[in-house]
């Protein structure tokens, strides 16, 4: 993970200077680099903070603890629309 991380922070110029708002404008991007599975996030997180001196906040900034989306238990249910009938 590593590998991965170091190639996305040197192709695009990340610094540990950029705003917590800049950061995340990458994260879509890296997560679709990541495997699916938190401990390898978490490895990235970590190159981020050891390798290239990035804040806690900001290594999870771009890589959040999450994947970005919502799981079903996360959606709503769908409410009845205005234009739907009660059935008698």
């Amino acid at each position: 993970m590593s590998a991965i991380t170091t190639k996305f922070v040197t192709d695009r110029e990340l610094t540990n200077e950029m705003s917590l708002e800049e950061l995340s404008q990458y994260a879509p991007e890296i997560l679709e680099l990541l495997p699916g599975d938190r401990e390898k996030r978490r490895q990235a997180r970590d190159r981020l903070q050891k390798g290239y001196k990035f804040s806690k906040e900001q290594a999870y900034a771009l890589i959040p603890h999450e994947r970005i989306g919502r799981s079903k238990s996360q959606v709503p249910p769908k409410k009845k629309g205005m234009g739907q009938r009660l059935e008698k």
